[in-house]
C-alpha cells in the first residue's frame, strides 16, 4: 500500500516480477543440481499410480476438508477480506492494508508454530493428525465470528488474525499422506492435494464474487454484512461438512 502510493500499482507489480526472477536465477546458479539415472517409469505405470492413489479411502477421507479449509483460507485471504474489511467493518484502505499485514503475518508465525507444535505433540505420542484438527477448530471458530460481522476494533483484529494464523494448518496432513503412501508415491499424493487446493481455492474466489454480486450493491459501492454473512457462511458449512466427513471416515 506505501509503496503503491508512492509509485503506482504497475511499477510495485513489476518490482515483484524482477525479485521473483532474482530468486529463481540464484536458485539456478547456486542450488547444486544431483545427477540422476531416470528410473524408466511408462506412462502407463505413473497413470497407474495415479490412480491408486485416487482410488484410495485415506485420500478421499483427507482431501475434502484440506481442500475445503485450504482453499477458503486462500480465496479469502488474498481477495475477498479486504471487502470485507472495506464493506463490513467501514475501514478505509491504509486500515484495511495494516490488517491485511497483520494476516500475512499471522500466516507466516502459523507455519511456524503449527510444525514446531506438531513436533512437540507427536514425540509425546499424539498424531499430526489430531493436532491438525485442533487448528482447525481455531480456524472455523475464527470464521464464525467473521460470519456474523463482529465488528469490535479488539475482537476483529483477532478473529482475523486466528483466520490467518490457522487457515493452512491442513500442511500437517502432508507427512501423514506421506508415509500412508510409502516414499515412492508420496510426491504424487501431494502433488494431487496441492492441484485440489489450488482448484477449489480459485472456484471458491470466483463462487465468494458471484454469490455476494446476487445481493443488492450500496449506493456508494460495495455490498452490505447481510451478502458476505451468506456467503461466507455458505463456505464455513461447506468447510464444517467436509470436516465431519473426515472425522465420520477415518
Amino acid at each position: 500500500e506505501l509503496a503503491i502510493q508512492s509509485y503506482g500499482w504497475r511499477e510495485v507489480f513489476v518490482a515483484l516480477a524482477c525479485v521473483t526472477l532474482l530468486a529463481a536465477a540464484i536458485i539456478f546458479m547456486v542450488v547444486p543440481e544431483r545427477e540422476r539415472v531416470p528410473d524408466g517409469e511408462t506412462l502407463g505405470r505413473q497413470v497407474a499410480q495415479v490412480g491408486r492413489i485416487l482410488t484410495d479411502r485415506a485420500f478421499w477421507c483427507l482431501a475434502p476438508v484440506m481442500a475445503t479449509t485450504a482453499g477458503s483460507h486462500v480465496a479469502i485471504q488474498t481477495l475477498w477480506a479486504g471487502h470485507w474489511l472495506r464493506d463490513v467493518a467501514g475501514l478505509d484502505r491504509t486500515e484495511a492494508a495494516n490488517h491485511l499485514l497483520m494476516m500475512a503475518v499471522a500466516f507466516f508465525i502459523g507455519i511456524l508454530a503449527s510444525g514446531a507444535v506438531a513436533d512437540s505433540l507427536v514425540r509425546r505420542g499424539v498424531s499430526v493428525l489430531v493436532v491438525m484438527f485442533g487448528f482447525l477448530a481455531l480456524y472455523l471458530s475464527s470464521q464464525v465470528g467473521i460470519v456474523l460481522g463482529v465488528t469490535e476494533p479488539l475482537m476483529m483484529a483477532g478473529l482475523w488474525f486466528a483466520f490467518g494464523m490457522a487457515g493452512q494448518a491442513s500442511i500437517l496432513a502432508y507427512p501423514w499422506l506421506a508415509a500412508h503412501f510409502g516414499a515412492n508415491l508420496s510426491g504424487r499424493a501431494n502433488t494431487t492435494i496441492n492441484l485440489l487446493v489450488f482448484m477449489t481455492a480459485f472456484v471458491l474466489q470466483y463462487a465468494i464474487g458471484a454469490g455476494i454480486a446476487l445481493f443488492e450493491a450500496k449506493p456508494g459501492g460495495g455490498y452490505g454484512p447481510e451478502a458476505y454473512q451468506g456467503v461466507f457462511g455458505a463456505v464455513l458449512a461447506l468447510q464444517f461438512l467436509a470436516l465431519v466427513w473426515c472425522l465420520v471416515s477415518l
